[in-house]
């Protein structure tokens, strides 16, 4: 059962992008208008097994006439054509809309790989009316991730949005995703429940045996936050088994003072949303 903080955490973080709306649509940007991935992240990630995926890029006015946006791509441990087809390397957005789309074909096989990336960029815009990109770099360059579906264990049961049930407690909202390597978890969320997170967790899987559905969990000790209390810093690390036929991860944490004191620990359930 989790233990309570002695003593408070103090964690402020402040994530600003802002969509206004009307009833017909997204507000008129009032400056320069331009186009982005409307994906925010620094990465897209693309399971090979998945089929077509569909992406989106947005522009923040809509015009009289359709705007077409230019795609770039380069290849970094990807290949194009042999793990991957990108069928056009344009996207229109209508005269009037906001949105357009392109796709991404990963190329399935049956081979173990290592991890296969390539990047994609917005690099031209038909209309001189309109800038690519804002000032984050990721809303007109992405690293594309191919995550293999030929990995020891079948972790992409976790990916999207998570239930981590913490008995006695609020459930805890998460989501899952993928590092581009095999058998690690990325999980977006406080696996301690007290209100403040650094970054992202990683969780490693380990299968019991070769073929197995079944397993180990690991969460390496990872700083959770600084100068959480009287100037220490909190770790969090945790272990615990994983099931894929209930699809199940049984978390057992520690959240502890870098004096080695402790904050608390806990018994998180996690399962697909």
């Amino acid at each position: 059962m989790k233990n309570k903080f002695k003593n408070y955490l103090y964690l402020f973080v402040a994530l600003a992008f802002v969509y206004a709306c009307e009833e017909d649509g997204p507000e008129v940007y009032n400056g320069q208008a331009f186009v982005s991935f409307t994906d925010q992240s620094a990465t897209l990630n693309v399971e090979e097994d998945s089929g077509s995926s569909e992406f989106t890029i947005g522009v923040t006015k809509a015009f009289d006439t359709d705007v077409t946006v230019t795609l770039s791509v380069t290849d970094d441990t990807a290949v194009e054509n042999a793990d991957y087809i990108l069928p056009s390397t344009t996207v229109v957005i209508p005269a009037g809309e906001y949105i357009g789309s392109f796709n991404i074909d990963p190329i399935n096989d049956d081979v173990f790989n290592t991890p296969r990336a390539f990047s994609i960029e917005i690099v031209s815009v038909s209309s001189s009316q309109v800038n690519i990109g804002n000032e984050n770099v990721d809303s007109y360059i992405k690293t594309v991730n191919i995550v293999n579906d030929d990995c020891p264990t079948q972790y992409s049961l976790w990916f999207g949005d998570l239930i981590v049930q913490d008995p006695g407690y609020p459930n805890i909202p998460a989501t899952g995703d993928t590092t581009g390597e095999c058998d690690i978890l990325l999980i977006d969320g406080d696996l301690s429940g007290f209100g403040a997170y650094s970054a992202p967790f990683e969780l490693y899987f380990e299968p019991s045996f070769e073929g197995a559905t079944n397993g180990t969990v690991n969460l390496p000790a990872q700083v959770y936050c600084t100068a959480c209390s009287e100037g220490l810093d909190a770790m969090l690390t945790g272990s615990g088994t994983y099931d894929e036929t209930t699809e199940t991860i049984v978390l057992f944490w520690s959240l502890d003072r870098t004096d080695g004191g402790s904050f608390g620990s806990g018994t998180h359930i996690i399962t697909p949303n």
